[in-house]
């Protein structure tokens, strides 16, 4: 049987991931509050980094995605900011919106 880990680590594996895990949303899930758990996660990343260092930037942690591993707790932090500016870029994508909000800063750290 593959680890959760090792399923994550294919495409395939990750489409079939996110099917599951959106199907398990409560039938009456809505913007707003999906607007709320986003930002109640937001606020405890913040919470949770406040009091690190630089040489705790520099601890390692685990990534649970595909690829990464273990990584520094920085490249953790980056990861979230990149993943964030993605499904940004990727919502504009689908509303076919033409015009890029992002400036060029953010852009770049997406494409990190």
């Amino acid at each position: 049987m593959q680890t959760v880990e090792q399923f994550l680590r294919t495409e395939v594996g990750q489409e079939a991931w996110n099917e599951i895990t959106l199907t398990q949303r409560p039938t009456a899930t809505i913007p707003e509050r999906c607007l709320e758990q986003m930002w109640a996660s937001r606020q405890a990343i913040r919470d949770a980094v406040a009091g690190l260092s630089e040489a705790d930037l520099e601890r390692p942690v685990f990534l649970p995605l595909v690829g990464p591993g273990w990584v520094r707790v920085l490249l953790m932090l980056e990861s979230c900011y990149s993943h964030t500016g993605n499904h940004f870029m990727q919502l504009r994508f689908w509303m076919k919106c033409n015009t890029l909000l992002s400036g060029p800063e953010q852009t770049h750290q997406c494409a990190v």
